[in-house]
């Protein structure tokens, strides 16, 4: 059996366990969790998700109907994820931790 060719280093390779280049900082995901008001049905449930899964820097979005709350994942910014679930016709805040 021959051994597989040995990969091809260029400039768009990233070694997954190198540290970050220089001057390059990595955030860490945060979980932010917001108390969703106005919501009736799965329809709204996914509504809210896609809204929120389309700010920029949520990395995935989980919204629950009982409880009237999303949780999202990423970097987003919390008055951009606000005002995309009001954009949907939803009222919403953060949740206290």
């Amino acid at each position: 059996m021959l051994a597989p060719p040995p990969p091809v280093w260029g400039a768009d390779w990233v070694n997954p366990g190198a540290p970050p280049a220089a001057g390059i900082e990595e955030e860490e995901d945060r979980m932010t969790t917001l108390k969703v008001d106005g919501m009736t049905c799965q329809h709204c449930v996914m509504a809210v998700k896609k809204a929120l899964e389309s700010v920029e820097g949520v990395s995935g979005a989980e919204v629950d109907l009982a409880t009237g709350s999303a949780e999202v994942q990423g970097q987003a910014d919390i008055q951009a994820l606000l005002a995309a679930v009001r954009e949907e016709g939803y009222e919403a805040a953060p949740r206290a931790a």
